[in-house]
């Protein structure tokens, strides 16, 4: 029987290679070389994931959830033809990513890239596509097989030491994974434990015979200090100066110094929404203001306008970046939480390139968030979203800092 990644592999046919090659704009060979990389690095973070009986039941939960199975692998061809399903299915991936992975997919997306010519940004775009593929096979397989928690658990571990050779190099490490069969090697104690039992330890003999010097220790001793005590008294001369130079400075120096300020660390709240679910986010940022707001009752302000400034996309595409997957995460969990709560999603762009085009980014953008939130259980009346392109701004666009603020997403809380 096919192993599963033999199965994907099938999924992933030469059309299939050439859609996405055409997605991401890289040749279809590199494009086969990363996907060769990163279907079997997906394999291995739900392996990973699934090495506990609560992680298992996590898996078949994202599986479940997703609706991951046949009928996506049977027109996965019509998801990669661009426009508002690719984006759908792109942003489905990187939660998916995300979950799997956490802090460890940037390094697992420079794993994917190394070797293959292919820009990180594509690279991130191919592993996220990699992930609704990989769990459709394992979705199949559950469904065609019947398996419960433990029955899944089954299948995957006889999949792991297959999986474990095929990976790319790193990615056992990065993971945490090591191969049961092979147990780790034990660094020796001492240097005698290397030899076999009974053989002496014996130097290696040297090709030339070491150079000697046969000067008495106390000649020499005497010699170099005769030598040396002129250039030492002369050094600790210089010293004295220098300390009478600079001490009068000292306090000058000290009394004007400004120590650079030190990054502050991420700071993360644990927000409890109603109904008991918990979420963490970053304290003080945008779904953290927003969930306060909503979270006070006679707070009635609508419409009430949050800038989502931790809410990014790749450049010039509807793709979210790490961080910007789990802001909306983390937004659709308080949604959901406030089921009355209807909103605007608004995106905006800097006055960059040509403002058609601009209005139509911010549009996708904006669509492409909303289509992430509906898939996860947001009823689509109660989200509406808008592209502004670069008509908005709420800084100079003729600075570095100034586009940077313009390029963002607004949330506007309508009715509560």
């Amino acid at each position: 029987m096919a192993s599963l990644l033999e199965l994907v592999q099938e999924s992933v046919t030469p059309e299939i290679t050439r859609k996405i090659s055409g997605l991401v704009g890289e040749t279809p060979a590199a494009t086969d070389s990363a996907l060769r990389r990163a279907t079997p690095t997906v394999l291995a973070g739900v392996l990973n994931n699934a090495s506990t009986t609560a992680g298992t039941e996590r898996v078949r939960a994202l599986v479940n959830e997703g609706g991951w199975g046949a009928d996506v692998l049977g027109n996965l061809g019509s998801r990669l033809t661009g426009g508002s399903a690719t984006g759908t299915f792109l942003s489905s991936g990187a939660r998916l990513v995300s979950n799997l992975f956490g802090n460890k997919t940037d390094g697992l997306t420079d794993i994917v890239a190394s070797g293959t010519g292919l820009q990180r940004g594509s690279a991130s775009t191919i592993l996220c596509l990699a992930a609704p593929i990989v769990m459709s096979v394992i979705g199949k397989q559950i469904a065609a097989r019947g398996l419960s928690a433990s029955g899944l658990s089954t299948m995957l571990a006889g999949e792991r030491s297959s999986l474990l050779g095929a990976l790319p190099t790193g990615v056992t490490g990065l993971l945490g994974m090591a191969d049961p069969a092979r147990p780790a090697a034990r660094i020796p104690e001492t240097l005698t434990e290397t030899l076999p039992a009974g053989e002496p330890l014996v130097r290696e003999r040297l090709d030339r015979e070491p150079i000697l010097d046969r000067e008495p220790l106390a000649e020499r001793s005497g010699a170099n200090i005769t030598r040396w005590w002129p250039a030492l008294l002369i050094g600790l001369a210089a010293v004295a100066m220098l300390f009478l130079l600079t001490r009068g400075r000292q306090a000058d120096v000290a009394s004007t110094r400004t120590e650079a300020p030190s990054a502050s660390p991420r700071q993360i709240a644990s927000v409890t929404l109603p109904g008991g679910a918990r979420v963490n986010v970053d304290q003080g940022g945008s779904v953290h203001q927003l969930s306060t707001y909503l979270a006070d009752k006679p707070a009635t302000d609508v419409p009430k306008r949050f800038v989502f400034d931790d809410l990014h996309f790749e450049t010039g595409s509807t793709r979210l970046t790490p961080e910007g997957q789990r802001t909306v995460d983390s937004l659709l969990l308080v949604l959901k939480a406030y089921p009355s709560v209807q909103i605007a999603l608004e995106g905006h762009t800097d006055a960059t390139g040509d403002a058609a085009a601009n209005k139509t980014l911010s549009q996708q953008r904006a669509d492409a968030v909303k289509q992430t939130l509906v898939s996860g259980g947001v009823a689509a009346e109660r989200v509406k979203a808008e592209g502004y392109g670069q008509e908005r701004p709420v800084a100079d666009n003729n600075t570095d800092a100034g586009r940077a603020r313009n390029r963002r997403l607004e949330l506007v809380v309508v009715q509560r």
